[in-house]
């Protein structure tokens, strides 16, 4: 009797083992295809919205872009934020006595102190001219008037053409700035 019901016993494993198996995919299969359905979707959003950009359009044919409002004032915004704040910064001047190696970023070069080098001062300067000119209805426009009025002054520009005239200076950035010089001047 009790071999006839271990028989049954295993029995009734052997058809429980199959079904669970058969259960087990169905939810594995049901499990994958909301995943699917998932990453479709994911895709499906993310392929629908790659094409809208607030920041420049694409023209027809694809040759080039068209900058918005927006994408200027979002240009804008970067070196606004940084433009008259002197530190951090790194000076790149090479010290030829102690009197000069302890001038203030703003004392070495009073226009371009800011953006934390005077490189980078410089191209942000250019960019907000050249915003103000393709956008001069830009949100920012008075903000970028008063931030150039205030670095581009004409004892600043002196000051900043006499450091080059300092030892050690005669070739320091001289291509930005005859660069900067053709593009402004």
């Amino acid at each position: 009797m009790m071999a006839c019901n271990r028989l049954l016993v295993y029995k009734e494993l052997l058809v429980a083992i199959p079904q669970q198996k058969e259960l087990s995919l169905i939810h594995t299969n049901l499990r994958m295809n909301r995943y699917l359905l998932f990453l479709a979707l994911l895709f499906v959003g993310i392929t629908a919205t790659a094409q809208v950009n607030e920041f420049y359009s694409v023209k027809k044919d694809s040759s080039d872009f068209v900058l918005t409002v927006n994408g200027a004032s979002h240009l804008a915004s970067l070196p606004l934020k940084c433009i008259l704040q002197e530190f951090p910064n790194k000076t790149s001047h090479t010290s030829v006595s102690d009197s000069d190696h302890v001038l203030l970023p703003r004392q070495l070069h009073p226009s371009f102190y800011g953006c934390f080098d005077w490189h980078s001062s410089v191209h942000g300067h250019w960019m907000l001219v050249r915003l103000l000119k393709q956008f001069p209805q830009l949100p920012e426009a008075n903000r970028i008037r008063e931030v150039l009025n205030a670095t581009i002054t004409a004892d600043n520009i002196r000051n900043e053409v006499k450091y080059f005239s300092l030892p050690l200076t005669a070739s320091w950035e001289r291509n930005l700035w005859l660069g900067l010089d053709i593009k402004i001047g």
